[in-house]
This record gives C-alpha cells, structure tokens and sequence, in this order.
C-alpha cells in the first residue's frame, strides 16, 4: 500500500519532520535550562549586590555621625554586626552569620515564595607605615585611630553558595573630634612655639609645650584620604545622652568612654530617654535605680589640674544629694562632683577631692533653681581657684586648699553618687568634662548654645 497525505507526503516523510522537529525543541530546551538558571543567580547577586551597597552606606554614614561608636567596636573577622537602630547602633553576633534578615519578595508573591538574605560588617584595623601608607600588619607600623576597613558581608540564607563581600575604608571626619591618641607628628617638648605638620602617625600620647606657643595641627588631607580637624582637642569626655534607645551612652568625644545604663526604662516610651533640649533626646532618670556608669578607661576619669565640667539638667524633684555626676572611687575618694542639689535645697553644689580631702567645701549656688525647666550647670577648677556657674552666670567661687590632683577612678557615675545618696530624678543631657579651665565668657557661650574650641 502506499501511504500519503493530502498534500502528498508520505508517513514516513511525517515521522522523519515529526523526530527532527523534537530534537530541535529538546536542543532548544537543553540551552534555555542553563541559560534561565544563569539569569536566576544573576538577578540572585544583582540582589546580594543590592543589599551589600546598601548596609556600607549605612555603616559609613554612622562613621561619619558617631565615631566614637564606631572606635568602640571590636574588630576582626570573629567579630560580626548589623545595625538596628531601634535598639543600638551595633548588634553583635559574633562569628555567627545569622546577621540581619532580609526578604526579597517578586510582585505578588506569597511569603513562602521569598528568597531569604542574611547580612553582617566587620571591621580591621588600619595602620600606616612610614611612608603613611595604609596596610593591616601592625609589626613595624603606626596604628591609625581614625580609619577602619569595613568589611560588608551578603548571602543567601538557604545557599551553599560564597557570599557577597565588599570593602570600604571608613574614616572619622563627621564629628571634628581629635583625641591625645592621634597628634600627627608623634611629641615634641619646646620652650617656643612649636608647628608639627607630618605625614606619619607617632606613638606618644601627647604633644608637650613647656613655654607659652601655639600649635599647629595638620588640617588638611591626610594619608589614606582622611581628613583630621582641630576642634574640641580638650574634651576629655562628652556624653550627648541623645540615643533615644539602647543602654549605651555613647562618648562624642572620640576617646571610647562609653556609658551603660543601669536600672529600669521607665519612660513614657519604655526606654532610658525622653525629650532634650540641646539634642533630639536626653536622658530619662527615675530617681529610683536609673544612672548611667562611664568606663574608666576615659581620659576624664582620670583627670586632674585644671578641668571644667557642664551638663543640661531638669529636676523633677530635688532628691536628696542627687548628682548630675560623680566621679570617684567611693565616698571622699578622689571625687569630682555636681550635684543637682545640696541636700533637699535645689541648690546646686561643685565639689573636689583629693583622696579623701575636700578641696574646696561644698561651692555652693545660694540660689535655688527650679524644678520645672532645663538649668545649665557648669563647675571650674583653675590652679587653687573654683567656680561654680548656673545658666552662664558665675554664682560661686571660692580657692581651694590644693589643685586638683590626677586619680584613677574607678566608679564613675552619672545621675548617680559615691555616697548612698538619692539617686536623680528628672533628666540630663549633654554632659561635658574639658581638660582644662573654661573661661566666664565660654562658659556663657555654652549655654547660649554655642561652641568653644
């Protein structure tokens, strides 16, 4: 028999197009397979891409906002983050890579159909050779305080394929703060004036004057790309209290004096903050068991000679003998005092020690501020001299029976004393100690909301 179509093709001519035809479209099926699941991790790393760029922006816009924050932070690879700012700036979690969880959902698509994306940063150290030049190596290199290596790192949850890193080096210059741990130069003693203008990084913690002469800082790039400025260089400490959350008080000064908090968040909004009134937040104290202790790694733990100390209060009531701060090794151990009130009077009082000697007998402000709006308070020691200062205004001075001696102190508070007085009740912010004495006019500039250099 002779089998034909219609048109005149025989069956075996049909089976013949029919089994081409299928090579042709399981051929088509063999190219495409690969080719879609390329485009699926393609868009898979755009994504990972995506979430990397995104978290080193964020981590070098903290740098520039808050680096003491950032110099706090433990390095190396064992030491992970992501940010979270609704309870600290830094969640640690150590060598783990659970991080921060991110979904990338498609239009339309369920949960279940969501690719999950893990992210974390970890930071090195930097320090800089001879010829200033950035490296990782610390033999025969200067550490540099004010530049770190971000160390961004992204994958998939559910993957066994590498991660995403990305590198950037991140650098203090948002806040202007230099600390005794970053002269340029290395240190220099004088009898004249002195200029030090140098491209490597020197061990010494402090350039020495020993005649009346100025000194002048390098302002300008510095090796690396990052730039130093000469602001605040005497801010021993500077705790803003403007966090808004968390239980870090965290050092603007750049010298890694952080505060913890201790007792109950009793706010309105169930934290350790409220309303400020020279930053967005301060701090909430409850006069029962809130305070703030401060490291005593901090350079204004530890001071002496000529210091002034300021900080924003609102006293809700005056506790008795409550502080603003208090920086001790006990009672009558070395304390540097303000205390909000003397005894139940709301007369503020600034008070020194040396070891267990009262320097200066309570200076007392013989006016009683009130307990219904900020106050400004502002303490001075200069050589023998005190002064005691409220709202810009010198309210009380008086000469001591010797300067101000220099102490390790150990139990160093906020809103809180070395003796078993009440705790403070109300709020604080901004609470400053510089390493040197204030003049009346700086002091008025302070409280007028203006800065001193």
């Amino acid at each position: 028999m002779d089998f034909h179509s219609h048109t005149g093709q025989s069956l075996m001519e049909l089976l013949v197009g029919i089994a081409v035809g299928t090579i042709f479209v399981v051929g088509a099926a063999t190219i495409i397979a690969p080719s879609l699941q390329v485009n699926k991790q393609a868009g898979t790393v755009q994504q990972e891409a995506q979430f990397g760029q995104q978290l080193l922006g964020n981590v070098q816009a903290w740098s520039a906002s808050d680096w003491g924050a950032v110099l706090s932070l433990a390095t190396g690879t064992a030491n992970r983050y992501y940010l979270n700012t609704t309870s600290s700036p830094f969640i640690a979690i150590g060598t783990s890579t659970a991080g921060e969880s991110l979904l990338n959902c498609s239009a339309g698509a369920t949960s279940t159909n969501c690719i999950s994306y893990y992210r974390y940063f970890y930071l090195t150290d930097i320090y800089r050779d001879a010829n200033g030049n950035t490296t990782t190596t610390a033999t025969g290199n200067y550490y540099d305080p004010s530049t770190k290596l971000a160390t961004v790192v992204v994958g998939m949850a559910s993957s066994t394929q590498s991660p995403l890193t990305y590198s950037a080096f991140i650098f203090r210059s948002g806040n202007n703060v230099l600390d005794q741990g970053t002269w340029i130069g290395g240190s220099a003693s004088t009898s004249s004036p002195v200029s030090f203008v140098s491209s490597t990084y020197g061990t010494a913690n402090e350039v020495t004057v020993t005649a009346t002469g100025a000194l002048q800082l390098s302002q300008g790039p510095a090796p690396g790309g990052a730039c130093r400025t000469q602001q605040n260089l005497s801010i021993a400490g500077e705790w803003p209290i403007d966090e808004g959350s968390g239980t870090i008080a965290y050092d603007a000064s750049g010298n890694g004096g952080n505060g913890t908090w201790y007792g109950t968040q009793s706010s309105p909004s169930g934290t350790y903050y409220t309303g400020g009134t020279v930053e967005p937040y301060a701090g909430y104290f409850n006069g029962t068991d809130d305070y703030i202790m401060v490291s005593s790694s901090s350079p204004a733990a530890n001071a002496g000679g000529n210091i002034t100390v300021t900080g924003w209060i609102y006293m809700k009531s005056c506790a008795s003998w409550s502080r603003m701060m208090d920086f001790g090794n006990g009672p009558g151990a070395s304390n540097i005092i303000i205390a909000a009130t003397n005894g139940t009077t709301c007369q503020p009082v600034w008070a020194l020690y040396n070891g267990s000697t009262a320097l200066n007998g309570n200076l007392t402000d013989p006016h009683v501020v009130s307990t219904t709006q900020w106050v400004f308070l502002s303490g001075v020691a200069s050589g023998t001299s005190d002064y005691l200062y409220v709202n810009g205004t010198d309210v009380a001075s008086g000469t001591m029976s010797a300067a101000l001696g220099t102490a390790v102190r150990g139990y160093d508070y906020i809103g809180k004393s070395n003796w078993s007085d009440q705790l403070f009740n109300g709020y604080i912010n901004d609470v400053r100690m510089y390493d040197r004495a204030l003049s009346p006019s700086e002091i008025a500039t302070l409280y007028a909301g203006g800065t001193v250099n």
